[in-house]
């Protein structure tokens, strides 16, 4: 998986707007992902959470976008081939 210019343990990180970065899932499951890749230890709960998450995108093939001037914010999509390498769509692409 690509890194997206921080390093391999770390999840892609994503300038959100506070309304997006408490409450909803998928900002979530992205910082316990982060912990988890920085060797941070997260809660039992949060890990099984993440792992079924982690599952869920890859059996769907879909990813999380991010857009940060609509209401919800956060998004599932497609994952584009080659393009979408990580858990995060790639804004770059």
């Amino acid at each position: 998986m690509q890194d997206y210019g921080v390093t391999a343990q770390q999840a892609p990180r994503v300038v959100m707007r506070q309304v997006h970065a408490r409450s909803l899932y998928p900002a979530q499951m992205l910082r316990a992902l982060s912990n988890r890749r920085q060797g941070i230890a997260i809660p039992e709960l949060t890990s099984d959470r993440l792992d079924t998450w982690l599952q869920r995108l890859e059996e769907d093939d879909m990813v999380v976008h991010y857009e940060p001037d609509l209401k919800e914010g956060w998004f599932y999509v497609q994952r584009r081939p080659k393009k979408d390498t990580d858990v995060i769509r790639d804004p770059r692409v």
